[in-house]
């Protein structure tokens, strides 16, 4: 018999239009013990800057909101939703 919890769901909290914005503000989460998962999204041709959403736990929403509320990746917060 398993006595472990079940996962904390990925919420999405941010789409950001350019890669390097949001390795920033993971990198800003992460300094506070967050957990961060990226998703890179392809862009068409390969060309251009990448896309990418930004999820943390379900549990770490709203840490990870509030601090990205102090920081310019405000403008790509989005309406937290699961994964």
């Amino acid at each position: 018999m398993s006595t472990s919890k079940p996962a904390d769901p990925l919420t999405v909290i941010a789409h950001f239009g350019d890669e390097g914005e949001a390795r920033l503000a993971a990198a800003r989460l992460e300094m506070e013990e967050l957990d961060v998962h990226l998703d890179l999204l392809s862009t068409r041709h390969g060309l251009g800057p990448r896309a990418a959403k930004l999820a943390v736990p379900a549990s770490q929403v709203t840490a990870a909101v509030v601090l990205l509320q102090q920081t310019p990746a405000r403008v790509w917060l989005v309406e937290p939703r699961a994964c």
